[in-house]
């Protein structure tokens, strides 16, 4: 989170706040895309988007997005190359710029090869 941060207050966008709450959605969702065998936002046994309904129902409200990266690396190496596979996507580098988000969390997992990587924002919480 702090990498993001760091990024956000380079572009003249304030700091997103780490949240207890989203980082528990984060490992959930990356702890469920390991289990199920999937990367991606939907998921492809029910066609749902996960994370909205965990982010509803735990009362974040607003802008509700979702960020996700996978990589097989050292640890040490996920947290900056997840930073720069977001940055150069148009659309994962403005959600790390919105400056409608205030909350963030980020969760990985591993299954000993890939790391399955997950941060949440919200723009408002309960």
């Amino acid at each position: 989170m702090s990498l993001v941060n760091e990024l956000r207050i380079e572009e003249g966008v304030s700091a997103l706040t780490p949240s207890a709450e989203l980082i528990t959605i984060a490992f959930q969702r990356s702890d469920g895309m390991l289990a199920h065998k999937y990367f991606g936002h939907t998921d492809p046994f029910d066609l749902t988007v996960p994370v909205q309904a965990l982010l509803q129902t735990a009362g974040f409200h607003g802008a509700l997005a979702e960020n996700l990266f996978a990589i097989a690396a050292p640890l040490e190496q996920v947290p900056q190359a997840a930073l720069e596979a977001w940055t150069l996507s148009p659309s994962h580098q403005a959600l790390l710029l919105d400056s409608h988000y205030h909350f963030t969390g980020v969760g990985l997992t591993s299954d000993g090869t890939w790391w399955k990587v997950t941060q949440v924002l919200a723009e408002a919480g309960p």
